[in-house]
């Protein structure tokens, strides 16, 4: 596999990974998506950041400014949801961030000949992560889905030559 392959399996994984940590944060829908959207800004903002060069004060102040305010949300969502499991949901943000990062540098770096491909890959690798974790759940491990994720990675090897 060539390196922007592996970083599509990666991206997959992560944003498989993402909406199952959230889910066991205890927070609702609308709370999930604030907690999620903050803090996939405040991962991405940082490479953003270095990326464009910004001076050092006008870095710092973006910085600051940013994590302020997720602070803030964080503040409006601690009081607005009681029990809740705070260190999932900055969890999956973190990997929905990463997965970000890495499925955006694939696009930004595929062709037009090999980009659909690499979506593919990172698709595949997305759906195997919840069916991985669905056959942990007691009585779901049936050899037809272990055969069906078996044939899904070998689909994305051939989908993913050239």
């Amino acid at each position: 596999m060539n390196p922007l392959q592996i970083k599509a399996v990666v991206a997959g994984i992560l944003f498989g990974l993402w909406p199952l940590l959230m889910a066991r944060s205890g927070l609702d829908g609308y709370g999930q998506a604030a907690v999620f959207a903050g803090s996939t800004y405040l991962g991405v903002l940082p490479f953003f950041i270095i990326r464009i060069n910004a001076g050092w004060a006008s870095s710092v102040s973006i910085i600051i400014t940013a994590a302020a305010s997720f602070l803030l949300l964080l503040k409006i969502v601690s009081t607005a949801y009681t029990d809740l499991k705070m260190p999932w949901a900055y969890a999956a943000g973190v990997s929905a961030g990463m997965g970000l990062l890495l499925f955006t540098e694939v696009l930004a770096k595929s062709t037009r000949e090999t980009i659909g491909s690499l979506f593919v890959i990172m698709v595949l690798a997305q759906i195997c992560i919840p069916a991985i974790y669905q056959l942990t759940a007691p009585g779901n491990f049936k050899m037809s889905k272990i055969i069906a994720l078996i044939i899904a990675v070998i689909v994305s090897y051939y989908l993913g030559k050239p």
